[in-house]
């Protein structure tokens, strides 16, 4: 390694801090924001309050535990999302799922598990199960949706039938959909309700009532 004279040592020492000064100076003042951002405004229902107090530990196991005899859990009153949701254009999304099973494309317009169910993964692109109910044309009212990450619940109408649908998949990936049929008219009628499935090949019937 070659040797410097000390004063050349000083001197390039000098420069560098000249260097250094200068990139300072020339860095001027901090840049500004040509107008105020300020902060975001949020409307809609207030946040639900918790059945406990705020404490350290498994909060979620402590809030699930005030609620567990029920069936109004304060997550579905958090996260519940009324009527229809954007991402039901596109396929749709079902909240409740168990821990392998789920809608990956969810129909909410069909009564069932219409859609393309999942185990895991897509299993063939097909609907867990349907359910039919004859005679009549069903509509579902999409204003009258509400889901949450326990259950859905819809309204089908078909002149004076009513069905109110609440449906849902348990932690051991059992998918369940229960129908409560209302005839408001004054004659009575006799509906058969049939379920179907690419997957079950035995349990499945037909109910007339």
């Amino acid at each position: 390694m070659p040797r410097f004279p000390r004063n050349r040592w000083r001197a390039l020492a000098s420069t560098m801090t000249a260097a250094l000064v200068a990139s300072v100076l020339v860095s001027g003042a901090p840049a500004a924001a040509a107008q105020t951002i300020g902060f975001p405004t949020f409307s809609g229902p207030a946040v639900p309050q918790p059945p406990v107090g705020y404490s350290t530990g498994n909060m979620m196991q402590t809030i699930y535990n005030a609620e567990s005899g029920g069936t109004d859990f304060w997550i579905d009153r958090l996260l519940g999302r009324p009527g229809s949701d954007p991402s039901d254009a596109d396929g749709g999304i079902l909240m409740t799922r168990g821990r392998a099973l789920f809608m990956k494309v969810h129909n909410p317009a069909t009564l069932g598990f219409g859609g393309n169910v999942a185990y895991i993964e897509s299993i063939s692109n097909a609907s867990a199960f349907t359910v039919t109910v004859s005679p009549g044309t069903f509509t579902e009212q999409a204003s009258q949706r509400w889901q949450g990450p326990s259950y859905f619940r819809s309204v089908h109408t078909s002149g004076s039938i009513r069905i109110d649908q609440t449906k849902f998949i348990t932690q051991n990936n059992v998918a369940v959909a229960n129908l409560s049929i209302t005839n408001s008219g004054t004659a009575s009628t006799t509906l058969t309700v049939r379920a179907t499935s690419p997957y079950a090949t035995s349990g499945l019937r037909e109910v007339r009532s």
